[in-house]
This record gives structure tokens, sequence and C-alpha cells, in this order.
């Protein structure tokens, strides 16, 4: 398991709200251990906002 102080190396989850519909997309959620306790590192209501947060856009 990673070393939570070191931040590239701290383990992460990957959370899916697996909704799967058209009108409910699926969420997800992206979260990081760190030394003080769990960090999100990026959340997104679908997964085209997630890979657009990815690529950098807001």
């Amino acid at each position: 398991m990673g070393d939570p102080a070191d931040p590239i190396n701290a383990p992460c989850v990957l959370g899916i709200d697996a909704a799967w519909t058209a009108h409910n997309p699926s969420g997800v959620a992206l979260v990081q251990r760190a030394a003080e306790g769990w960090q999100c590192l990026a959340l997104a209501p679908s997964y085209e906002a997630f890979l657009a947060l990815a690529a950098g856009q807001p």
C-alpha cells in the first residue's frame, strides 16, 4: 500500500455512481489518502465531465 505522506504514491479510490441512464448520467469521484485523511481530487456529474476535468477543462 502507498505512503499517505507521499502524494505521488498515496492510495486513491475511484468511485462511480453507475446510473447508466440517458437522463441520469453516472457520477464519478476520485479521492486520495492524505496524512490528514481523505481528500477529493475530482468530482463530476458524468463520465464526460470527469474526462474534461482530466483534460484541464473546468
